[in-house]
């Protein structure tokens, strides 16, 4: 999920065949499984004459299931060179394997007394796994594990992560303290996808937080002194000050206003708050330091090197979702989901996914129309309908929209200072898709 080039050549693939479909459902049968358990049921009837009747059932349930075989695409579906959805990744097997209790116990009893019933019921179920951290590539392995969630609404993006960890303990205990040195969660988040502007936050078992805005990527140190004006909680489970002593972990609640992913950069090209289908880069990141070592560890939502925790090549491309799931472009909805999480996918004998087109590039025409609109800015990036395309895409998605009405109008507006060869390459790949109908319009430049 999330592969840019995969998504585009779906795409693709979906409109030559058909312009007027905006999204597709597909089904995999190719998941299969072996499952095994044993049931255990006891029963014992109990007749008094002063305390009425009395029967007592225990049951006991054990059960196991594995993956045997996984789907793979299948080769000369998508073009040469384009990577392969991920059918069925490492979340959906988790969730199938791991996913549901493997024991259960039931205890019921039973009575009555002429007139009189009753009936006492309790379930006891075992733990599920959900998808935790990964370590790092090259790094030392960490105590215990990390787990997050992310939602959102019309105020906040919200992360939750739980910490397992025998060993917690951090020394800093202020604002923009240098956390990264001991124990805490980072999040990274490059709102645009363009690896240039994004926000770094951090917080640690003292509920301490730092903030950070990188305006030209990595290279450039982070401006410290920009505040997100995030909200966080702690909830610790045992000492989070007091090394050398044995604890359970930590969990950690943050809520970050929708104008922080921007940081310093008001003109940036996201929507706030996010529409329903809308795709971001994000990453979570867990620093974990033992008692006496020099060297922290390191464990992350999808996974990075131990040489750089921001890895913004590693981001994950979360997708935002309505309450169901659903990524269909539209307007936010509170308490929605981020989907589209690496790997990501529904359990069950099969899998469904879906291959949706952003309405922004493949949104019904209404009856009477049929132009669309690129924009070129002084910086020389390119909008189709509002959505921001990279160089690597633009081919695909002018050949979908040509597949959806050879005789659209094609309208490239230029902002003042846009780069004349970016607008001869709009142009070019747009008669190169077949689109005749294409006008060019370029802002003035203001007077001296």
């Amino acid at each position: 999920a999330g592969n840019t080039a995969t998504d585009a050549a779906i795409r693709a693939i979906v409109q030559a065949a058909n312009p007027s479909v905006d999204a597709a459902r597909f089904f995999i049968n190719g998941v299969d499984t072996e499952s095994f358990g044993v049931d255990l049921v006891l029963s014992y009837r109990l007749p008094t004459d002063a305390a009425g009747n009395w029967e007592f059932t225990l049951g006991a349930n054990v059960n196991q299931t594995d993956i045997t075989k996984l789907p793979v695409q299948p080769a000369g579906v998508l073009p040469p060179g384009t990577p392969p959805p991920t059918l069925f990744g490492r979340v959906a097997q988790i969730t199938l394997e791991d996913g549901q209790p493997k024991e259960k116990v039931t205890f019921q009893t039973l009575w009555d007394y002429g007139w009189f019933g009753a009936t006492f019921r309790g379930t006891y179920y075992g733990a599920v796994v959900s998808p935790e951290f990964p370590s790092g590539e090259g790094s030392p392995e960490p105590i215990g594990k990390a787990v997050a969630r992310v939602t959102w609404d019309e105020q906040n993006l919200y992360a939750f992560l739980t910490v397992t960890d025998s060993d917690v303990f951090s020394e800093y205990k202020n604002h923009d303290d240098p956390l990264w040195k001991a124990d805490c969660v980072e999040m990274f988040i490059d709102a645009d996808g363009n690896k240039r502007g994004y926000v770094e936050l951090q917080v640690n078992p003292n509920n301490a937080t730092f903030d950070s805005w990188f305006a030209q990527g990595r290279a450039a140190k982070g401006d410290e002194s920009w505040t997100s004006g995030m909200t966080t909680a702690v909830t610790m489970r045992g000492t989070a000050d007091k090394s050398g002593d044995t604890d359970q972990g930590w969990d950690v609640e943050i809520a970050i206003p929708w104008a922080a992913v921007k940081g310093r950069d008001e003109a940036m090209g996201v929507t706030i708050p996010p529409r329903v289908g809308d795709r971001w880069k994000l990453n979570l990141v867990r620093v974990d330091k033992k008692s006496g070592d020099q060297n922290p560890s390191v464990s992350s939502w999808n996974r990075i090197t131990y040489g750089d925790f921001h890895a913004l090549d590693r981001m994950l491309t979360v997708v935002f979702a309505d309450p169901n799931g659903g990524t269909a472009p539209g307007t936010p909805v509170g308490n929605a989901v981020p989907s589209g999480a690496a790997g990501s996918g529904s359990a069950g004998s099969g899998s469904a996914g879906s291959a949706a087109v952003p309405a922004e590039l493949g949104a019904r025409p209404q009856p009477g129309a049929s132009t669309a609109t690129i924009a070129v800015n002084s910086k020389g990036e390119i909008r189709v309908n509002g959505a921001l395309v990279k160089d690597a895409d633009l081919a695909t998605v002018l050949g979908a929209l040509a597949a959806r009405d050879k005789n659209l109008e094609l309208r490239i507006e230029a902002e003042a200072g846009a780069p004349r060869d970016r607008l001869a390459k709009v142009t070019e790949l747009a008669r190169s898709a077949g689109l005749t109908k294409v006008s060019v319009t370029q802002a003035a430049s203001p007077a001296p």
